[in-house]
């Protein structure tokens, strides 16, 4: 049909116009489309004019799109040519004054995005209601008040209002929009008040008019600056609102929304799936899947008209059934993505294991082969090491029993002498008062008294000068730091004379020191003892206990502190009578000290060898268990690496 009325065309058009024009290129099969639009420069360029080529226009308006989207909310739309055609269509009607455009076609064809595209490449803005639950008529008015007000009251504010079928709630929301269709002026829609306001903003454009006359002036306005753009679906719907209000139709330009063509499907379904999966796109099959989209969804479409015909049920396909269509390839393509990817990396994960295994095993009997032939060589070492520990150990076993024995043979030793010094101390301990006499009657000699006795005329009385003999005796040869008194091989004074004798008495200090020097002599067992014997043999009474008393009287008597140094005479004696009788249990302790002295040498050089066998047994020690760590860990990794092989 579309060929012949091509044909009879191109017949009347060679008849007509006798062929002065060449028209006949716009008429053939596949002849470039007739373009008219206001955007052949672009969408700022405002200027009704013919286009060279649809795909200029197509470029202009993807230009005009995308100055939209960096603006306003993103609208992911497909241009192909029939939408575009839609675009300049609706823009040439919305460009003229009253100019309001009814948009039909089914649920999904685009009506209300390429009517904001449009509105935009026209430079309007573009207003919507928002239903909801308490939106009445009264909110209807008030939209359109605010859309009568930036309209009208200025004459360089275009508005596209918008309005779907779904929008109207309420049937009288039609009986504003016929009067707006069809005059402008909608009954009832501002109050008196309202008109007054308006009235005294508009006045000044109007010179000498009257109120009506300002009225019809901002009216006048709307009808250039307000457009609308109605979004119907045929049906049952769209012939009753027609019948009811005439105006949608007699004062609208309808644009007919006909079935996406495949062309068109075919673009959207390139386009969308370019932008949902990238890597696609690039695949070889990309270009069957996008034919399968449109292929696919025309099946079904034939489908629906099978179903009407056989079950009289009608089954609407639409283009947002395509667009779902996609979305359902998209969910389902990327679910089957992930699996595949899920499987393949179980896959890559199970080589890659298996990879490693082998490796593994590969390494796991290397190493078998060197912890073998390492476990033989510590395993000789290790029984090396024993031997040399075993042996040691058997030394310091030795050793130390020797060293036991010699600390209990010191041990009871010095427990022995210990115990005899302590007899000994006991003993002497006995003779304290007789030490404690001697000292007392040492310190009490006074200076004076002898210096009385030295100057006794011609010479002190015979009791006297034999005290002091007697004390000479004892003394002589055992004090000469202090008092020297030189003897011959018997111990006896040299010289005897009167002035050699009471020479003793001279210094009286001295004689303090040394008689204290001498107390002390005795008590150490260093003093001489023909120096007592000379003493006694001469004195033999001056010793005895019975003459003590009259002794001590008669010394007195013959001269103040005489009786001191006779005193002191006899204590001494006494207390070496004493000492003569301890000294030999000294004696026997201090030999006994030595021998414990030498054992306890001899044992310290025992133990010294010891503890220096004991280092180099521990030293040896710690190297066997050092060896029998190193077999066991070299026997335990070679049974984990048996145990890993034999898995």
């Amino acid at each position: 049909m579309n060929t012949l009325r091509a044909e009879l065309g191109g017949e009347v058009i060679k008849i007509a116009f006798g062929g002065k024009f060449n028209l006949g290129k716009y008429l053939t099969e596949k002849s470039e489309p007739i373009i008219f639009c206001r955007f052949v420069g672009g969408y700022l360029d405002s200027v009704y004019d013919m286009a060279n080529k649809l795909s200029d226009v197509k470029e202009k308006a993807s230009q005009a799109l995308a100055e939209y989207n960096e603006s306003n909310t993103r609208m992911d739309l497909v241009l192909f040519d029939d939408a575009v055609k839609h675009v300049c269509r609706i823009t040439r009607i919305i460009s003229q004054p009253s100019g309001h455009s009814m948009l039909v076609g089914v649920g999904g064809s685009g009506k209300q995005s390429l009517s904001k595209l449009s509105a935009f490449i026209c430079q309007y803005d573009n207003y919507m209601i928002t239903i909801s639950s308490d939106y009445k008529l009264n909110s209807f008015k008030d939209d359109l008040q605010k859309m009568y007000n930036k309209t009208g009251l200025s004459d360089d504010t275009g508005l596209l209002f918008i309005l779907t079928e779904n929008q109207i709630i309420d049937e009288k929301f039609m009986v504003l929009v016929n009067d707006l269709l069809s005059s402008g002026d909608v009954q009832d829609l501002f109050s008196p008040d309202d008109k007054e306001v308006i009235y005294n903003k508009v006045k000044q454009n109007v010179k000498n008019g009257t109120m009506q006359d300002v009225w019809n002036f901002f009216i006048g306005r709307i009808k250039k600056n307000l457009h609308v753009c109605l979004c119907f679906s045929p049906g049952e719907n769209l012939r009753n609102k027609a019948r009811k209000f005439p105006s949608i139709i007699n004062s609208t330009v309808i644009d007919w929304f006909q079935p996406w063509p495949e062309e068109a499907l075919t673009s959207v379904a390139r386009e969308q799936l370019k932008k949902d999966f990238e890597e696609l796109a690039e695949a070889e099959y990309f270009e069957a899947v996008v034919k399968f989209m449109p292929s696919s969804f025309n099946i079904v479409g034939l489908k629906s008209q099978d179903m009407l015909e056989a079950d009289r049920r009608y089954t609407y396909i639409t283009p947002k059934s395509f667009l779902e269509l996609l979305k359902l390839f998209g969910s389902m393509y990327k679910q089957k993505v992930n699996v595949i990817l899920d499987n393949k990396q179980k896959l890559e994960s199970g080589l890659n294991k298996l990879k490693a295994a082998k490796e593994q095993i590969a390494q796991l009997e290397k190493e078998l082969e060197v912890k073998t032939v390492e476990i033989s060589k510590i395993k000789v070492e290790a029984e090396a090491k024993n031997k040399v520990a075993q042996s040691k150990a058997e030394i310091v076993g030795g050793e130390s029993k020797i060293a036991q024995e010699e600390e209990k043979k010191v041990t009871e030793m010095k427990a022995k002498i210990e115990e005899e010094s302590a007899k000994c101390q006991a003993e002497l301990n006995k003779f304290k008062p007789i030490m404690d006499n001697c000292m007392t009657l040492a310190k009490s000699i006074k200076k004076e008294d002898l210096d009385k006795v030295r100057q006794i005329k011609p010479k002190p009385p015979d009791k006297i000068m034999n005290i002091i003999i007697a004390m000479r005796l004892m003394l002589a040869g055992q004090i000469n730091d202090f008092i020297p008194i030189e003897v011959d091989n018997k111990a006896l004074p040299k010289k005897n004379e009167k002035n050699d004798i009471l020479a003793l008495l001279l210094d009286t200090k001295k004689l303090i020191e040394g008689l204290q020097y001498f107390l002390e002599v005795i008590k150490q067992f260093k003093y001489n003892t023909k120096n007592f014997d000379n003493l006694v043999s001469r004195f033999p009474n001056y010793f005895k206990e019975e003459d003590f008393e009259k002794n001590a009287e008669e010394s007195a008597k013959a001269s103040k502190g005489v009786d001191i140094l006779f005193k002191w005479l006899y204590y001494m004696n006494s207390f070496y009578n004493a000492a003569k009788t301890v000294e030999p249990m000294q004696k026997n302790v201090d030999e006994k000290t030595i021998e414990l002295k030498e054992a306890t040498e001899k044992l310290e050089i025992v133990q010294e060898k010891v503890r220096k066998l004991q280092e180099e047994l521990d030293i040896v020690m710690a190297e066997k268990e050092k060896a029998e760590r190193e077999l066991n860990e070299a026997v335990t990794n070679e049974t984990n690496c048996k145990n890993k092989l034999l898995l």
